[in-house]
């Protein structure tokens, strides 16, 4: 269910409050912005030039502190106790170092409390003299130093050096060796001078040094540990490398310049202005939350809200009276756009339904004949292939025809060659039988020339051989001629039959020409038949085609019909809709029930243009025409979503 619509005078109000409180907050966020940016600006400012004005500091003191061990280890007492120690040990020196003692003493008495003690060694690293800030000169004779950084240092440079920050055995407090190389008039290296200095007052310092209220200082070694803070819990025990969330600031400080990095520890949002201090890597840091330096725009965002609100309020009352004095023109407005916009959506609403109809009847009557061009066309293309074929028969019936006119012509010659061949044959037979003739009369020959060489006796023993020979090869020679005529005789027998069968093909040859020659005319008919038939076919085929296209034009218009008039229709009631939007801006509420009863009578109508078959009501005018039923001016309100359902919510509009 809808909530109740704000009028036009609300509308107003609320816009303009909008306004004047969105200028007012963009404004206020800009100033915040600004102020915010410049004092975190401001803050990291103020940072990093503390920590290098304490680093400085720091400095400063380290090397004062780094010049009164220079002037110790240059006293009388101490550069002879080193010479002699170095030239005759420790044991025959022992005169010379008390007497060095004695001065350490008076120094350290002057020195106050600032030192633990200051000691000698020789070379080696071995200490012979020293005394405690007590006087105690018995603890560092003995002692071997050589390993420890700053006695390396100093004897490889020949310069004074600061050790590492250590916490003493003896005073368990935090000290830091100051080492001189003591040497000959040569530069012979004889030995050091130390000074345990505590660290003690440097903390102090660090410590003491405030920012703003939660603000501090601290100070590191080169390794990260803290050396100076407030909470002296933290010193040598905390390393900024092993705290989860002071990694970025470990980093930065790592360094070993100066700078200023913002960080997250422990849920606050803090920065850290850091600077070295040049001795030994060791880095001081200033660093403050960043929600007490930004405490002045908090106040401010305060204040800016406060006059926001008041503003507003003026604006309400403003955009109230303003408002009131133009919803009245616009009343008189509503009324008449909200006939008008009624009647438009009416008339709309058959036209839509009578071009919806004609849209679907041409729509389906381009399907059917759509589907009927289809079907034509592919019966079309079956007589087109039709014809094809039956050319292609038509032209191997031809060229069949051909080759069994030729065959024909074949035979015959071949007939007539059979029929030489068994004329030869009996010629051969003929020659045969004389050779057959010949052989007899020989071997008579050769009969009679045996009975007269039997009578010659032994004069005709030669003779009778001869003649015996003669009567052998006469009767090898009828014996041949007898088997030379039987294949004759067969060969002729076998002619005379391929001469019968080679007739008989002869006249199948013949009836299979003619017959052919039918076949080629009636393929030749049925071709042309074809051919005529798939011309037609074709003719139709465009008709249909041309019928289609103009089909197709037709639904295509009846549905851009249909679509103007459902845009139409559209239209008229986005227009109503937004006169009745308009309505209820300046407060003007129409009657429902008069809506509803409008609407109702519209549904009726547009069922009633809407029968079965298409075809719309009509009533007889006056002189006699017809025309399409349409209600009479009906003072009908429909919403727009029971006719066209909208995308878009205009409820706000």
């Amino acid at each position: 269910m809808k909530g109740k619509k704000l009028t036009l005078t609300q509308k107003l109000m609320f816009i303009g409050g909008t306004i004047v409180l969105a200028s007012l907050l963009a404004t206020s966020a800009v100033s915040v912005w600004k102020s915010s940016h410049a004092l975190n600006r401001l803050g990291k400012d103020n940072s990093q030039r503390q920590s290098e004005q304490l680093a400085t500091l720091v400095r400063m003191v380290l090397e004062e502190e780094v010049q009164k061990a220079k002037a110790i280890a240059s006293l009388r007492s101490v550069v002879d106790a080193a010479e002699l120690v170095s030239a005759q040990g420790a044991e025959g020196a022992q005169e010379a170092v008390q007497k060095a003692n004695e001065g350490l003493i008076s120094i350290m008495r002057s020195a106050g409390q600032d030192y633990e003690g200051i000691f000698l060694s020789d070379a080696s690293g071995l200490l012979y003299g020293g005394v405690l800030h007590d006087g105690n000169t018995k603890v560092y004779p003995g002692v071997q130093i050589k390993d420890r950084d700053y006695f390396k240092r100093a004897r490889e440079t020949g310069k004074a050096v600061i050790g590492d920050v250590i916490v003493s055995k003896i005073t368990n407090e935090p000290v830091a060796v100051i080492c001189v190389p003591l040497l000959n008039k040569d530069g012979r290296f004889l030995g050091i001078l130390g000074t345990s200095l505590k660290i003690g007052f440097l903390t102090d310092t660090v410590s003491n040094t405030k920012v703003g209220t939660t603000g501090y200082a601290y100070m590191t070694d080169k390794e990260g540990t803290i050396i100076a803070h407030p909470n002296k819990d933290l010193i040598f025990k905390l390393n900024l490398h092993k705290v989860a969330g002071l990694e970025s600031l470990a980093a930065a400080m790592d360094s070993g310049k100066a700078g200023v990095v913002e960080y997250q520890y422990k849920g606050d949002d803090k920065i850290s202005g850091y600077a070295p201090v040049g001795i030994n890597g060791w880095m001081v840091g200033i660093t403050q939350t960043k929600s007490e330096f930004l405490e002045p725009v908090r106040a401010m965002a305060w204040t800016v809200g406060g006059i926001s609100g008041v503003a507003v309020l003026i604006t309400l009352v403003v955009f109230f009276l303003f408002s009131r004095k133009i919803s009245k023109p616009i009343l008189v407005a509503v009324e008449g756009l909200t006939e008008g916009a009624d009647q438009v959506a009416a008339a709309s609403s058959q036209v839509s339904s009578a071009s919806q109809q004609l849209a679907e009847g041409s729509s389906e009557q381009a399907a059917s004949l759509e589907e009927t061009s289809s079907a034509l066309e592919e019966m079309s293309s079956m007589t087109r292939q039709n014809a094809d074929n039956a050319k292609q028969a038509d032209s191997i019936v031809k060229a069949s025809a051909k080759d069994i006119a030729e065959a024909r012509q074949s035979m015959q010659a071949l007939t007539q060659s059979m029929g030489q061949i068994s004329q030869a044959s009996a010629e051969t037979q003929k020659i045969i039988k004389t050779i057959d003739e010949i052989a007899f009369q020989t071997n008579l020959l050769a009969l009679n020339a045996a009975v007269e060489a039997a009578r010659a006796g032994e004069a005709g023993a030669g003779f009778a051989v001869v003649a015996d020979e003669v009567r052998n090869l006469a009767m090898r020679s009828a014996e041949a001629a007898k088997n030379t005529a039987q294949l004759i005789e067969d060969t002729v027998k076998k002619v005379s039959d391929g001469e019968s069968i080679l007739k008989d093909a002869n006249e199948a040859f013949g009836k299979v020409a003619e017959g052919s020659t039918k076949i080629g005319e009636l393929v030749g008919e049925i071709a042309a038949a074809s051919s005529e038939q798939a011309e037609g076919i074709g003719q139709v085929n465009r008709a249909v085609s041309e019928m289609d296209k103009v089909v197709q034009r037709n639904a295509a218009t009846a549905e851009e019909s249909a679509s103007a008039a459902e845009e139409l229709n559209a239209q008229a009631e986005q227009m109503r809709h937004f006169v009745q939007t308009l309505a209820d801006m300046v407060g003007f509420r129409a009657e429902t029930g008069s809506v509803e009863r409008r609407v109702s009578q519209r549904r009726l109508s547009a069922k009633g243009d809407a029968q079965p078959g298409g075809q719309a009501k009509e009533k007889t005018k006056g002189n006699g025409g017809k025309r399409p039923f349409v209600p009479e001016k009906v003072p009908a309100q429909v919403k727009p979503e029971e006719l066209i359902p909208f995308d878009d919510d205009f409820s706000e509009f």
